[in-house]
């Protein structure tokens, strides 16, 4: 073994500065004023599945957009039109079927 080899790996992690150890410590966000093609670019450049939608008032959690709500609420319309929807009325487009404007939500938001 190479001394620099042992020098590795007689580290603790903690020491070590790799950047896959702090991959979540950060949480990437979009206004709820964005676009979805903005939270689309935003999730592609960061390479992450989603993101959170904050609300522009208080800065609270409003809700998070992922690649799956995207396919299933904006690609079966094959709409351009779809893409410039403001995050704001997409979260309330993917919320509707679970209940969350009737009162009715089956899942926990």
């Amino acid at each position: 073994m190479t001394p620099s080899l042992l020098r590795f790996l007689s580290s603790s992690l903690d020491l070590l500065s790799l950047p896959s150890l702090y991959l979540y410590t950060s949480v990437v966000a979009a206004p709820a004023s964005s676009t979805v093609l903005d939270a689309m670019r935003l999730m592609s450049e960061e390479g992450v599945s989603s993101i959170a939608v904050l609300d522009e008032e208080g800065g609270g959690l409003l809700s998070a957009v992922s690649v799956t709500d995207v396919g299933k609420s904006i690609v079966p319309t094959q709409s351009n039109q779809s893409l410039s929807l403001q995050l704001g009325q997409f979260v309330s487009i993917i919320r509707e079927p679970l209940g969350s404007t009737d009162g009715n939500e089956r899942y926990p938001v």
